[in-house]
């Protein structure tokens, strides 16, 4: 009798079409045909402990290749555990596609099992989604999907697939998908946007460059750096824009741009949102604002822009950068902003080489910059210790760092690290991990010891989750800590128990060799630092960290 494919072989297809070569997914009936296909069609399938897990590496696939992640998961409790992981990737700008599966078609309304409204619960937060009815199109349902998801201001979308649809039987003849199914192509920004951004820029005297992840996104990393060049302007890094422009660059700076926002007389913003990371665009009130960015849906929101560049990022710097004349050496600018830098600096490295114990924080997160090459990607996956990483850690190539983003999701490392290393098996992978974010997925060092993986996380672990407890603490005194207090767990005997190696600091001399112990291990790692719970009392503030 003739083997007639499934639906599962239409989604093969499309993937291996589009140089998909993994997937990530939790085994359901619903969605078997959908990743036996992959695996026959040559696409890896990384089967997590949880779905969250699983949309969190689609995520972090996404990331760390600027192409699409795919995330395959089954219906009800499936569908329902991956939704924080696509809410992450959607307010990150991440393309995603997750496959759902759901009940069948003949069955619904009827209380079959897992059957619910999953569309509607995934509407607000993708940029798409939609179920196949018809077996013959859904080739052509994933080919849009896919689309969708690549194309204008990219995001997560859902495409949902009964079984019995996804199980029927199609003659590769009747399918409906076409190929090639979409155009990829950068939009240019307009000549007189170019030219009004250029002209503010030429009158101005303290300019300064707040790059963010969009930068990163359009490989639009040169083009910045040339940028800044010709402007000669300082550059302030956020989000994955970190490492576009290299942490020794003498333009770089990183601990003074709460005094350079006040003193700027003109703001160029490029790549990312006046968000709560840029305090909502309320720095000095006289500056003059430009955006440059993809899409114009965040000119304007929270403060006037005056000059707006819409369009693909690389293109949009390329031709700002040569619309400016020769720039001014501005000395005195760079050298106010530099001695801000080198006190708070100072400040830091005095916490960042104490050999106290307990550990403080910064100690710990400098021990890691001694520790890193240019080749290894930093996993942010925590509250304070992430803060205090960024401050410290330098990075000097786009993509070596990886957090949460906007929506601030605990959770990612593990899955983050996992999509990482599998993409540059070349590259280093550490997860900076707070030891309250470590418990969310923990299981998924099983997952990395099952698919070897050789992952490595470093857990700055003060028994708590202290980004909240600090600022109750200082707040409302001692005996605040209701609800933010945890144990000195071994969360490296976790990690050894599922396989892999782990070990626990408390001297800061023993970081370094304890990273290098874990990366010779080969398998997946934890070194589980113990650090002083009230280090980080002396700075609280209620909402810092939060930006990370």
């Amino acid at each position: 009798m003739e083997n007639i494919p499934n639906g599962g072989a239409q989604i093969a297809q499309v993937l291996q079409n589009e140089g998909i070569t993994h997937l990530f997914t939790l085994c359901g009936g619903h969605i078997a045909p959908i990743y036996l296909a992959a695996g026959f069609a040559g696409i890896r399938v990384i089967d997590v402990r949880h779905e969250q897990a699983a949309a969190h590496a689609a995520d972090g696939w996404a990331r760390v290749t600027r192409h699409l992640g795919v995330a395959v998961v089954t219906a009800g409790p499936g569908v329902t555990d991956a939704v924080t992981g696509v809410t992450n990737a959607y307010f990150a700008d991440s393309p995603v596609l997750v496959l759902g599966g759901s009940a069948p078609v003949q069955e619904w309304d009827r209380g079959a099992l897992q059957e619910m409204n999953q569309i509607d619960l995934f509407k607000p937060i993708t940029k798409w989604a939609k179920v196949v009815t018809d077996p013959k199109r859904i080739g052509e349902y994933t080919a849009t999907a896919i689309r969708e998801a690549l194309s204008g201001r990219p995001g997560p979308v859902y495409l949902e697939l009964p079984i019995d649809v996804l199980m029927e039987p199609v003659e590769p003849r009747e399918w409906t998908y076409q190929a090639p199914y979409r155009v990829p192509q950068a939009t240019a920004p307009s000549p007189e946007a170019i030219e009004a951004a250029a002209e503010l820029l030429q009158q101005s005297e303290q300019p300064v460059v707040i790059a963010g992840s969009n930068v990163y996104w359009d490989r639009a990393e040169q083009a910045l750096q040339d940028f800044i060049a010709r402007l000669k302007a300082p550059v302030y890094l956020n989000g994955m824009g970190r490492g576009c422009v290299p942490a020794d660059h003498s333009q770089f700076f990183n601990l003074s741009r709460r005094e350079a926002l006040k003193q700027a007389d003109v703001v160029v913003v490029i790549g990312t949102p006046l968000d709560f990371r840029l305090g909502y665009g309320k720095f000095n009130p006289n500056a003059k604002v430009i955006m440059i960015d993809r899409d114009g849906s965040h000119m304007g929101r929270n403060r006037p822009v005056h000059a707006g560049v819409v369009g693909n990022v690389r293109l949009c710097l390329e031709g700002l950068t040569a619309a400016i004349d020769k720039s001014p050496d501005r000395l005195g600018w760079f050298s106010a902003l530099r001695k801000e830098e080198s006190q708070k600096q100072e400040a830091l490295m005095q916490k960042a080489t104490s050999d106290a114990t307990p550990i403080n924080h910064y100690r710990m997160v400098k021990a890691i910059a001694d520790f890193i090459d240019d080749d290894t990607i930093i996993v942010g996956d925590g509250g304070d210790i992430v803060a205090c990483g960024a401050k410290v850690i330098p990075i000097n190539k786009p993509g070596n760092w990886m957090d949460p983003g906007p929506f601030g999701c605990l959770g990612v490392g593990p899955s983050f690290a996992m999509a990482a290393k599998l993409a540059h098996p070349d590259k280093k992978v550490l997860i900076l991990h707070g030891d309250g974010s470590f418990g969310l997925n923990a299981m998924e060092f099983d997952t990395a010891v099952r698919h070897k993986i050789p992952i490595v996380s470093i857990v700055g672990n003060d028994a708590g989750w202290g980004q909240i407890r600090n600022p109750q603490v200082a707040l409302l005194g001692e005996d605040a800590t209701l609800a933010t207090d945890l144990a000195s767990t071994r969360y490296d005997k976790i990690v050894e128990a599922m396989g892999g190696y782990g070990e626990t600091v408390t001297d800061p001399g023993e970081i370094v060799p304890a990273l290098e112990r874990a990366f010779a291990s080969g398998v997946p790692a934890c070194i589980n630092v113990l650090l002083d719970p009230r280090a980080l009392l002396g700075e609280v503030n209620v909402m810092r960290g939060l930006s990370i």
